[in-house]
């Protein structure tokens, strides 16, 4: 009787490993409470982020602006102090300040630029992905199904698998969540450890784009429940107990 409680105990911590999930843990997470009124006070106020380019950097209200300029178009940015490992989701809210569609916003993930257009009518949002795997440029960039207001944050998720470079995409429209744009790409050359930045280019003197509630998360291994742990020991005992019969025996 006792050699079954035993086995059946021991069955019951082995299907406790087997079924004990992964989860998401937070990485990064910056929220910029904290203005600043010039590049300097930016870089020396969120330590280890770098500036890209020589646009002015600054958080007003809360919200990161990166001024848009650019003469030929030069990609400016405000890249992360770390950079990141296996598989990840990136999260973050972002727009422009102003409704000319002449310069767009994005996350720069590696070699690929992630930006659309807000305020752009001709072909609402222009979204498109710069560099390998990506999609975009004359004639090329993306309906996004609805036309992203400006003066608004709207909310993008990146989900990077790391072992096939699958990089998938979804923004949500700050004004009405049911106008949700998706799309993906496969960069067979991502590199974990890839930079990740704020982005934008495009027109001088036109406004700002604008960043806050950067996220990045990845996936931890599973490990055993506290209840698990439990049963695991419950079970060992079982075996002693039994060993020690079979001794006295």
């Amino acid at each position: 009787m006792m050699l079954r409680l035993g086995l059946a105990v021991i069955l019951v911590v082995t299907l406790g490993f087997a079924a004990a999930p992964a989860w998401a843990d937070t990485l990064f997470h910056e929220t910029f409470d904290t203005n600043t009124a010039n590049t300097a006070t930016t870089l020396s106020t969120y330590s280890g982020w770098t500036v890209i380019g020589t646009t002015p950097v600054t958080v007003v209200n809360g919200v990161v602006q990166i001024e848009a300029q650019g003469d030929p178009f030069d990609l400016q940015g405000f890249a992360l102090p770390s950079t990141f490992t296996g598989d990840l989701t990136i999260e973050v809210d972002l727009g422009t300040s102003t409704a000319s569609g002449s310069y767009n916003v994005g996350l720069k993930i590696g070699d690929n630029n992630i930006v659309f257009h807000p305020g752009y009518t001709v072909t609402p949002g222009a979204f498109r992905v710069e560099g390998p795997g990506g999609f975009g440029g004359p004639g090329d960039n993306r309906d996004m199904g609805f036309v992203p207001a400006a003066g608004v944050l709207h909310h993008m998720t990146v989900n990077i698998t790391a072992a096939t470079g699958l990089i998938e995409i979804e923004v949500v429209d700050a004004n009405d969540a049911t106008n949700v744009y998706t799309t993906s790409i496969t960069n067979s050359g991502y590199t974990d450890g890839a930079q990740i930045a704020f982005t934008t280019n495009g027109n001088s003197g036109f406004g700002y784009a604008q960043f806050d509630n950067i996220k990045v998360s990845g996936e931890l291994a599973a490990v055993p429940e506290p209840g698990t742990l439990a049963l695991l020991g419950v079970g060992l005992a079982c075996i002693l107990v039994l060993r020690r019969r079979r001794s006295a025996a």
